[in-house]
Protein backbone atom coordinates (compact mmCIF):
# COMPACT_ATOMS: atom_id res chain seq x y z
CA UNK A 1 0.00 0.00 0.00
CA UNK A 2 1.67 3.32 -0.98
CA UNK A 3 0.17 7.10 -0.91
CA UNK A 4 2.26 9.73 -2.69
CA UNK A 5 2.20 13.04 -0.99
CA UNK A 6 1.96 16.00 -2.63
CA UNK A 7 5.22 18.56 -3.81
CA UNK A 8 5.14 21.37 -2.20
CA UNK A 9 4.10 24.38 -4.31
CA UNK A 10 6.33 27.20 -4.81
CA UNK A 11 5.29 29.98 -7.53
CA UNK A 12 8.37 32.31 -8.16
CA UNK A 13 10.67 31.39 -5.10
CA UNK A 14 8.14 33.34 -2.66
CA UNK A 15 5.41 31.97 -0.44
CA UNK A 16 1.75 33.09 -0.58
CA UNK A 17 -1.35 32.04 1.28
CA UNK A 18 -2.29 30.42 -1.88
CA UNK A 19 0.49 28.08 -2.05
CA UNK A 20 0.05 27.12 1.72
CA UNK A 21 -3.59 26.38 1.21
CA UNK A 22 -2.86 24.27 -1.90
CA UNK A 23 -0.35 22.63 -0.20
CA UNK A 24 -2.24 21.65 3.12
CA UNK A 25 -5.26 20.79 1.13
CA UNK A 26 -3.03 17.91 -0.97
CA UNK A 27 -1.26 17.16 2.18
CA UNK A 28 -4.70 16.55 4.11
CA UNK A 29 -6.02 14.80 1.21
CA UNK A 30 -3.11 12.25 0.73
CA UNK A 31 -3.59 11.93 4.78
CA UNK A 32 -7.19 10.74 4.32
CA UNK A 33 -6.73 8.43 1.79
CA UNK A 34 -3.97 6.63 3.64
CA UNK A 35 -6.29 6.68 6.48
CA UNK A 36 -9.00 5.07 4.21
CA UNK A 37 -6.75 2.74 3.33
CA UNK A 38 -5.39 1.24 6.68
CA UNK A 39 -9.02 1.50 8.14
CA UNK A 40 -10.28 -0.51 5.86
CA UNK A 41 -7.75 -3.29 6.00
CA UNK A 42 -6.44 -3.37 9.80
CA UNK A 43 -8.99 -4.04 12.66
CA UNK A 44 -7.94 -3.42 16.24
CA UNK A 45 -6.92 -5.51 18.70
CA UNK A 46 -8.13 -5.69 22.53
CA UNK A 47 -5.40 -7.54 24.72
CA UNK A 48 -7.00 -7.89 28.39
CA UNK A 49 -4.92 -8.65 31.35
CA UNK A 50 -4.30 -12.33 31.84
CA UNK A 51 -5.32 -14.15 35.07
CA UNK A 52 -1.87 -16.19 36.28
CA UNK A 53 -2.80 -18.70 39.19
CA UNK A 54 0.30 -20.68 40.42
CA UNK A 55 -2.14 -21.81 43.61
CA UNK A 56 -2.96 -25.65 43.34
CA UNK A 57 -6.68 -25.82 44.21
CA UNK A 58 -9.71 -28.44 44.07
CA UNK A 59 -13.30 -28.83 43.43
CA UNK A 60 -15.42 -31.58 44.90
CA UNK A 61 -18.86 -30.93 42.63
CA UNK A 62 -20.48 -33.14 39.77
CA UNK A 63 -21.50 -29.33 38.30
CA UNK A 64 -19.32 -26.70 36.48
CA UNK A 65 -18.41 -23.94 38.82
CA UNK A 66 -14.53 -22.36 39.24
CA UNK A 67 -12.24 -23.29 41.21
CA UNK A 68 -12.09 -21.03 44.73
CA UNK A 69 -9.59 -18.27 42.63
CA UNK A 70 -11.34 -18.16 39.66
CA UNK A 71 -9.76 -18.33 35.99
CA UNK A 72 -11.93 -15.68 34.76
CA UNK A 73 -11.42 -12.47 32.50
CA UNK A 74 -14.32 -10.12 33.18
CA UNK A 75 -16.06 -7.39 31.11
CA UNK A 76 -14.89 -8.69 27.63
CA UNK A 77 -16.46 -6.38 25.13
CA UNK A 78 -17.39 -8.17 22.10
CA UNK A 79 -18.06 -5.86 18.86
CA UNK A 80 -20.92 -6.83 16.05
CA UNK A 81 -18.51 -9.61 14.08
CA UNK A 82 -15.81 -9.67 16.05
CA UNK A 83 -14.12 -12.64 17.64
CA UNK A 84 -12.54 -13.87 20.99
CA UNK A 85 -9.23 -15.45 21.32
CA UNK A 86 -8.78 -17.74 24.48
CA UNK A 87 -5.31 -19.25 25.44
CA UNK A 88 -5.12 -21.71 28.21
CA UNK A 89 -2.80 -24.04 29.91
CA UNK A 90 -2.75 -25.63 32.79
CA UNK A 91 -1.97 -29.11 34.91
CA UNK A 92 -4.43 -31.09 35.93
CA UNK A 93 -5.33 -33.92 37.81
CA UNK A 94 -8.35 -35.67 39.18
CA UNK A 95 -9.01 -38.43 42.37
CA UNK A 96 -10.86 -40.69 40.08
CA UNK A 97 -9.06 -41.65 37.09
CA UNK A 98 -10.92 -39.94 34.19
CA UNK A 99 -13.66 -38.33 36.24
CA UNK A 100 -12.44 -34.64 36.13
CA UNK A 101 -13.81 -32.33 33.30
CA UNK A 102 -13.31 -28.62 32.31
CA UNK A 103 -13.85 -26.60 29.82
CA UNK A 104 -14.36 -22.86 28.80
CA UNK A 105 -17.32 -20.87 29.78
CA UNK A 106 -18.92 -17.69 27.79
CA UNK A 107 -20.45 -15.98 30.59
CA UNK A 108 -22.32 -18.84 32.18
CA UNK A 109 -22.89 -20.46 28.68
CA UNK A 110 -20.66 -23.76 27.51
CA UNK A 111 -18.76 -22.98 24.69
CA UNK A 112 -20.00 -25.37 21.95
CA UNK A 113 -18.30 -26.64 18.81
CA UNK A 114 -19.58 -28.38 15.82
CA UNK A 115 -19.62 -32.61 15.80
CA UNK A 116 -19.32 -35.18 13.38
CA UNK A 117 -21.99 -37.41 15.07
CA UNK A 118 -24.79 -34.70 15.57
CA UNK A 119 -26.21 -32.15 13.52
CA UNK A 120 -26.25 -29.45 15.92
CA UNK A 121 -23.57 -27.89 18.10
CA UNK A 122 -22.01 -30.07 21.26
CA UNK A 123 -20.78 -28.97 24.50
CA UNK A 124 -16.94 -28.56 24.06
CA UNK A 125 -14.98 -30.62 27.34
CA UNK A 126 -12.21 -32.47 27.81
CA UNK A 127 -11.85 -35.24 30.59
CA UNK A 128 -8.83 -35.95 32.82
CA UNK A 129 -6.35 -38.38 32.42
CA UNK A 130 -5.81 -40.93 35.20
CA UNK A 131 -5.00 -39.77 38.33
CA UNK A 132 -1.55 -38.29 37.89
CA UNK A 133 -1.02 -34.30 36.77
CA UNK A 134 -0.99 -33.80 33.02
CA UNK A 135 -1.07 -30.82 31.42
CA UNK A 136 -3.94 -28.91 29.23
CA UNK A 137 -3.84 -26.39 26.83
CA UNK A 138 -6.57 -24.46 24.99
CA UNK A 139 -7.00 -26.08 21.15
CA UNK A 140 -9.25 -24.79 17.99
CA UNK A 141 -11.86 -26.38 19.81
CA UNK A 142 -11.96 -25.57 23.18
CA UNK A 143 -9.51 -27.40 25.37
CA UNK A 144 -7.38 -30.48 25.09
CA UNK A 145 -5.32 -32.97 27.48
CA UNK A 146 -1.82 -33.53 26.47
CA UNK A 147 0.66 -36.56 27.99
CA UNK A 148 2.32 -36.27 30.69
CA UNK A 149 3.80 -33.48 32.81
CA UNK A 150 4.39 -32.04 36.36
CA UNK A 151 5.59 -28.60 35.44
CA UNK A 152 5.39 -26.03 33.06
CA UNK A 153 8.36 -24.56 31.65
CA UNK A 154 9.08 -20.58 33.01
CA UNK A 155 11.56 -19.62 29.95
CA UNK A 156 9.27 -20.28 27.25
CA UNK A 157 6.68 -23.14 26.68
CA UNK A 158 4.49 -24.19 23.53
CA UNK A 159 1.09 -23.81 24.20
CA UNK A 160 -0.11 -27.40 22.83
CA UNK A 161 1.93 -30.96 23.09
CA UNK A 162 2.25 -33.58 20.78
CA UNK A 163 -1.32 -34.98 20.59
CA UNK A 164 -2.83 -31.25 20.12
CA UNK A 165 -0.25 -29.77 17.51
CA UNK A 166 -2.46 -29.72 14.71
CA UNK A 167 -5.45 -28.52 15.88
CA UNK A 168 -4.58 -25.02 17.15
CA UNK A 169 -2.65 -23.57 20.34
CA UNK A 170 -5.59 -20.87 20.73
CA UNK A 171 -9.42 -21.25 20.57
CA UNK A 172 -11.26 -18.50 18.14
CA UNK A 173 -14.46 -17.90 18.83
CA UNK A 174 -17.68 -15.71 17.40
CA UNK A 175 -20.62 -14.58 19.28
CA UNK A 176 -23.18 -12.26 19.28
CA UNK A 177 -21.95 -8.65 20.54
CA UNK A 178 -21.69 -7.81 23.77
CA UNK A 179 -19.81 -7.85 27.18
CA UNK A 180 -18.80 -10.97 28.36
CA UNK A 181 -16.70 -12.82 31.39
CA UNK A 182 -14.37 -15.77 29.96
CA UNK A 183 -13.64 -18.48 32.52
CA UNK A 184 -12.32 -21.85 32.58
CA UNK A 185 -14.77 -24.02 34.48
CA UNK A 186 -14.23 -26.82 36.42
CA UNK A 187 -16.41 -30.77 38.23
CA UNK A 188 -16.01 -34.03 38.96
CA UNK A 189 -18.21 -36.96 37.59
CA UNK A 190 -17.23 -38.25 41.26
CA UNK A 191 -14.25 -37.42 43.68
CA UNK A 192 -12.16 -34.36 42.98
CA UNK A 193 -10.64 -32.57 40.46
CA UNK A 194 -7.31 -30.49 41.02
CA UNK A 195 -5.26 -27.71 38.89
CA UNK A 196 -2.76 -25.57 39.13
CA UNK A 197 -0.25 -23.61 37.28
CA UNK A 198 -3.23 -21.87 35.59
CA UNK A 199 -2.73 -19.20 32.87
CA UNK A 200 -5.53 -17.70 30.77
CA UNK A 201 -5.59 -15.12 27.67
CA UNK A 202 -7.91 -13.30 26.23
CA UNK A 203 -8.08 -10.64 23.38
CA UNK A 204 -10.76 -9.41 21.48
CA UNK A 205 -10.55 -8.59 17.50
CA UNK A 206 -12.60 -5.88 15.65
CA UNK A 207 -14.35 -2.44 16.26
Amino acid sequence: MTVSLPTPENHGGTNNWSDVYSNDKALKEAIETLQGEVSGAVKPVTWYKPTVIATEETRESTSFGTLTTKDEITGVVVPANGLIVIGYAALVKSSVSGAGRLSIFIGSNQLKRSSSVSEAPVVSEVGTLGTAFTTFFSDGTGLAGAEGGTSLATTGHAIGSGSTFGHGPLCVVFLAPGTYNISVQYKATSGSVTAKERKLWVEVHGF
